[in-house]
This record gives C-alpha cells, structure tokens and sequence, in this order.
C-alpha cells in the first residue's frame, strides 16, 4: 500500500493528476489522490472525488443485464429482436441472429462506435438503435471479438425495455442501489452533488492542457462509458461483487461470475495478447496467469482496473486528463510483479532468422470509425488513420504510427501511449500494442489491433 501511495505521489511531480486505488480481500490497502480536479487548481483530488470512468462502466453494464439473466428476464442467448423490437439492421434475419452473449462479447459484428449525438431525452438510445440500423455489418455474428460501443448501446436498450425505465434509472435501481453505491452517477446533474474532477485535454496548436469542451458526451452512448462517474472506490465494490466479497457477495451466481470471466470470444489470431468474456477483457500476460479487467477514456479521461482474481486483489486508476499511462505501467507493474509474478509484456521479439516483408501488408482497411492506411518504409510499417467523414470523435481525427514487423502477420507499436485510433499525448512507456493482419476462412482480410478489426478494402 504504501509503494502504490508513493509512486502517486512521485508522479505528480510530472503532471499527474487523479487517483488511485489498490484493494486486496475486499479490503482497500491504499487509496490517494494527487493533483487538483481542475487546471485552475481549486480543489485538490481526493480519494473522494469523482471522475468519469468511462468505458470501465461496461462492467457495470455487463452486471446489471446479467443481473436481469439471472432474475430470468433476460436469456443470455436469445436474439436481441426478443427484447428490442425497433432493431432492424438491413439485413433481415440480423436480428434474429445477434444474441445478448454476442453483445457483451463484442463479437455482434455491428458497428463499433457511431458519434452521433442523440439528444437526453429518454428516447436517446432507442434513436441510437435507429442508427445501428442504417450502417453495415461488419462481419458474420459469433466470428470474432472486435470492439463494439454500438453492442453495449444495444445491452442498455434491452434493460430499458425488460424494466420500463430509461437507461439511467435502470444502472441506479437494478445496480448501484441494491449494491449500495450511492456515489456512482449517470448524469451530470447529479455529480454537482459531489466533488467532481473535469478531464483535460491538449489544445491541437498549443499542445497544451486546457479543460475538455465535451464533457458528458453522447448522453445515449452511457451504457458504453460517455456520462457515467464515480469514485476509485466504487469501481472497486463492483470487484468485490464479482469476486464474491463483502456484503454484495451473491448479487450475481458464481456460475455467472465465471462465464462472465471466461473466453466468450477472441481475436481470431494467437499473437493478440487479449480474450473477451461477458463484458470483461481477458488479459494474457503468461500462461496460467488470470487477470481481468478493463479500460476506458473520454476525451479528457482515462481510467485503468485490473483484478488479480486468485489473490482477489485490484487495483484502479482515474486519471482527470487523457494522459496517465506511464503511472499505469509504474504503479501496476509493481503491484502486479507483486501479486503475480508477472507484468503485461513489452516489445516482442522476432523469432530467429525471421525477415520483416512489411510489402506483404500495405493496403487500406477500414470500419466505421474510419480508415487505416498502410504503407511500407523499409523494415517498418507506416499507418495513418483518417476517422470517417461524419462519424467523427472528439479527439483528434488523424493520427500516424510505426508497426514493426516481429513475426509473419505480427506487428507492434511501442514507445507511444496510443494506439492508432487514438492520439493522446506526448508520454513515452516501455509497453507495446500488439496487432496482426488476419485472413478468414471466407478470403476476408483484417487488420486487428487487439480491439478492432478493421476489413481490407484495397
């Protein structure tokens, strides 16, 4: 506890600012916050305070529709046209064949993320559905894990219409109430009733930090991360739920636990480092190693939980900025080493005689959130992405990397805090972002960054 509390502190000395958590038996062994909650440094940030967790509130989603499994109201392999009648992708029998395990697998095949903003009205996400409709599947249902924003926005829907209430009555009275998390919010309304921490982010001329203009974006994007804040602390009860702890200890049955924590689908390619299960990511470090977890960001967040299940330990990280993820390989390195005896891997190495044809691999491939370029320049491959003309995020539209081909149809970033989709910041780490080009059974070819699979199209 006291090293976590030490290298928090250490890091704000270079710009820093959030809070960190680490939990071990249901019991927190360290908990600080550094930095203040704004630029302008009004209030400092506390283990109190609340930050946006972004895309970790998939677990939170994940549980209260399993929750609904689990009370029998909602069947994990039913088809999503059972729940939401307004589903209605081009293709007919979609809808009939997308199950609510495809959705929290993230292996629907849908759309990954449309950033279009649907108003706040309790009417937001059944017009999301009606986005859904209008853009192409991706891929077969079942074939494969790639990240899908649009597939949660579907879960949220379903729990709407099983319980007759919009999506963020729905998180406060099958979820955050019964596990008595009464600081865990979904509008920004209600966060004015706590110390709140605002995200920043850098300005495209200047590089420097100014707040971020988007807060509480895409109201009907909650069910995936967009409004939804709260404390280290209350990510760390949904652990504790999970795990079987405390007084929420048998919210979900341990059968339910242990589907959720298990494969459900995977990048269809050994050399990404990550497995999905109902909701949660599956890292794999080394064999025999579990870890589970997630991440999330906004434009101005970013947040990091990571379980070690055999010790039932955690650790979590809410950071008020786009940037932290050289305190996240710090604080959770060690903590990991720790309890584990092992770290999420750095730069892989080439096997030997192995000769990089990065040639092999040049193209454009694309989804919904946009297009990546290849190109080759010497041992290396050069990728540039462009978001697609009106699916446009809040964060920077184009952004270059360099892939380093390690093994034939492997490739690897390292030294940058990004992955190609997402341009963050300036900080240097030793990790290192796997992807792979893969080629299906039907001729289809993908490149998959270990999240997304983006389909060859020339």
């Amino acid at each position: 506890g006291e090293r976590v509390v030490r290298y928090a502190r250490r890091a704000e000395a270079f710009g820093f600012s959030g809070a960190v958590l680490a939990g071990k038996g249901g019991r927190v062994v360290a908990a600080v916050g550094v930095g203040s909650s704004d630029l302008a440094g009004k209030e400092p940030n506390t283990p109190a305070t609340l930050f946006e967790v972004a895309s970790v509130t998939k677990q939170f989603t994940a549980a209260a529709v399993l929750r609904l499994v689990q009370e029998g109201r909602v069947a994990l392999d039913a088809p999503v046209a059972e729940y939401v009648p307004e589903f209605a992708p081009a293709s007919a029998d979609l809808a009939k064949r997308i199950t609510v395990r495809q959705l929290l697998a993230h292996s629907s095949g849908l759309p990954g993320t449309i950033f279009t903003d649907t108003g706040w009205g309790e009417e937001a996400l059944r017009r999301n559905v009606e986005l859904i409709n209008r853009h192409p599947h991706y891929f077969e249902p079942g074939l494969m894990f790639s990240y899908c924003n649009s597939g949660l926005l579907l879960l949220g829907r379903i729990a709407e219409t099983v319980t007759g209430q919009p999506w963020h009555q729905v998180f406060q009275s099958v979820l955050a109430q019964p596990l008595g998390i009464d600081t865990m919010v979904t509008r920004p309304e209600f966060a004015l009733r706590h110390p709140f921490a605002v995200g920043h982010v850098r300005n495209r001329q200047s590089r420097q930090w100014q707040v971020d203009p988007h807060p509480f974006a895409f109201a009907s994007h909650g069910p995936a991360g967009s409004t939804p804040a709260g404390r280290a602390r209350d990510l760390l009860e949904i652990v504790k739920m999970y795990l079987g702890l405390g007084a929420n200890a048998g919210f979900l049955d341990h059968s339910l636990v242990r589907e959720a924590w298990s494969t459900q689908s995977r990048p269809p390619t050994n050399l990404l480092p990550r497995r999905w299960g109902l909701g949660w990511t599956l890292y794999d470090w080394a064999e025999g190693i579990e870890v589970v977890g997630h991440n999330g960001s906004t434009a101005g967040t970013i947040s990091f939980l990571r379980i070690h299940p055999q010790t039932k330990s955690a650790v979590v990280l809410l950071v008020n900025s786009n940037s932290g993820l050289l305190l996240y390989d710090e604080v959770f390195r060690e903590v990991f080493r720790l309890l584990a005896g092992v770290w999420e891997p750095g730069a892989p190495a080439s096997a030997p005689g192995f000769t990089p044809q990065p040639e092999r691999y040049e193209g454009v491939y694309e989804d919904i959130h946009g297009s990546i370029a290849l190109r080759a320049h010497g041992d290396e491959l050069r990728v540039h992405t462009m978001a697609r003309e009106g699916n446009v995020g809040i964060s920077d539209t184009s952004t270059s990397a360099v892939l380093r081909n390690y093994t034939e149809n492997g490739f690897y970033t390292a030294g940058q805090v990004s992955r190609y989709t997402m341009n963050v910041g300036d900080e240097r780490t030793r990790l290192a972002e796997r992807s792979a080009i893969c080629t299906l059974a039907n001729g289809d070819v993908y490149f998959h960054d270990g999240y997304l699979a983006m389909k060859k199209v020339s």
